[in-house]
C-alpha cells in the first residue's frame, strides 16, 4: 500500500505557476495618441493668445495660438497643456513666475484650478504664516502638485515598464514613423510626477526598445543575416526594416494579383457551367420537360433560326458554344 503510494506521488505532475503577463500594463501615453474630441466646435472651450514669431524679440511679427481649457482632463490632454503654455512662455519671453502663474490660470478650470491655487497659498507661506515670494522653484512645485493629481499611481514606473516589455510596432505604423513616435514619449517622460532628465531612457536604451517592438519574423531575419541592432545604430536599424517593409508590400501586391486573377478564372469557370447549364435547359425546354424560362442575352443566328420551329415567341439566350448550338439545332429537328 505504500509502495503504491510511493509511486502515485512520483507520477503525478507537479502544478506549474501560471506566468503572470505583462498585458495587464496600460500605458499613460500609447504609441498612438487617441482620438480626443474636437474642442474647436465649442468657442467657449478655448481661448487665443497672439505669440512672438522670434522669441523675446518685441518687435517680430505676432502669429495666433488657440489653447485648449484644461477641464478634469487626460494625461494626453494635460501634457499637451503644458506644451502650448511652454510655447506662449518662451515665444512672449514671460520670465517672471507671477507671470507664468497668471498664464497657467487663464487655461485651467475646474479641479485642476483648484488644486493650483491651493499649492499656491500654501507653498507662498512659510512655517512662521509671513508671506513668501514666488519663485521659479516654488512654480514648478505647484506645477507638479496638479499633475499628481491628473496622472495615475505610479505613472512614470508604469509607462516605462511598458515602453520595455509589452510595446509593440503597430501594422499600420512604418518603422521611422514608430521610432519618431518612442522618442517624443521619451521627451514626455519629464513632465510625468517625479519625472526628471534622468527618467529618459538613454539613446542605446531606445535602439533596444524600438528592436523588441519589431515582429518576430524581422528579428529572426535579422538573425539569419547575422545583423545585431544593438551593435549598430537606429539609422542602421530604420533602414533594414523599411527593406522588409519593401519586400512585404511588394509580396502583398503580388498576392493581390493572384487572388484578382484567380477571381477571374472562377467567375470564366462559373460563365461557362451556366452556358451549359442553358443549353441543358433550352434543349429541356424544347422537348417539353421544363416550362419555358427567362433567358438573358440575344441568341446568336444558328439557334434563332432554329427556335423558330418552336410554338410561341423566341427567348432571349446567352451566346452559347458550337457543340451547344448544334445539340440545340439536333433537339429543334427531332420535336420538328
Amino acid at each position: 500500500m505504500i509502495e503504491r503510494k510511493k509511486s502515485i506521488m512520483l507520477s503525478a505532475k507537479m502544478p506549474k505557476k501560471k506566468s503572470v503577463s505583462a498585458s495587464f500594463l496600460k500605458p499613460v501615453l500609447p504609441l498612438l495618441p487617441e482620438a480626443l474630441p474636437k474642442s474647436e466646435e465649442n468657442k467657449s472651450s478655448f481661448i487665443t493668445m497672439e505669440l512672438k514669431s522670434q522669441a523675446g524679440v518685441a518687435a517680430s511679427r505676432t502669429y495666433k495660438k488657440h489653447l485648449a481649457l484644461f477641464d478634469e482632463g487626460t494625461p494626453q490632454q494635460w501634457i499637451d497643456t503644458q506644451m502650448d503654455l511652454l510655447e506662449v512662455i518662451t515665444q512672449n519671453g514671460i520670465k517672471e513666475p507671477i507671470n507664468q502663474l497668471a498664464i497657467v490660470r487663464t487655461v485651467l478650470r475646474g479641479e485642476a484650478l483648484t488644486t493650483l491655487d491651493t499649492a499656491v497659498s500654501d507653498k507662498t507661506v512659510d512655517a512662521e504664516g509671513k508671506p513668501v515670494e514666488l519663485t521659479p522653484a516654488i512654480f514648478k512645485e505647484v506645477m507638479t502638485e496638479v499633475t499628481k493629481t491628473i496622472f495615475p499611481y505610479k505613472a512614470l514606473e508604469i509607462q516605462k515598464q511598458w515602453m520595455r516589455k509589452v510595446m509593440r510596432k503597430p501594422a499600420k505604423l512604418s518603422t521611422r514613423m514608430t521610432a519618431a513616435a518612442l522618442s517624443k514619449i521619451n521627451n514626455y517622460l519629464i513632465l510625468f510626477p517625479g519625472g526628471s532628465e534622468q527618467s529618459k531612457f538613454s539613446p542605446a536604451e531606445l535602439l533596444e526598445i524600438l528592436e523588441c517592438s519589431l515582429p518576430n519574423s524581422w528579428r529572426q531575419k535579422f538573425d539569419y543575416d547575422g545583423y545585431i541592432p544593438s551593435e549598430g545604430t537606429k539609422a542602421q536599424l530604420i533602414m533594414a526594416c523599411e527593406a522588409i517593409e519593401r519586400s512585404e508590400e511588394l509580396s502583398k501586391k503580388e498576392k493581390k494579383r493572384k487572388k484578382k486573377k484567380l477571381q477571374k478564372k472562377l467567375s470564366l469557370q462559373n460563365i461557362k457551367s451556366s452556358k451549359k447549364t442553358l443549353a441543358r435547359n433550352i434543349i429541356a425546354q424544347s422537348m417539353g420537360r421544363i416550362q419555358p424560362i427567362t433567358l438573358i442575352s440575344v441568341l446568336p443566328w444558328p439557334i434563332r433560326k432554329a427556335q423558330r420551329m418552336l410554338k410561341g415567341k423566341p427567348s432571349p439566350v446567352r451566346a452559347l458554344s458550337r457543340r451547344s448550338m448544334y445539340c440545340l439545332a439536333k433537339a429543334l429537328r427531332q420535336k420538328s
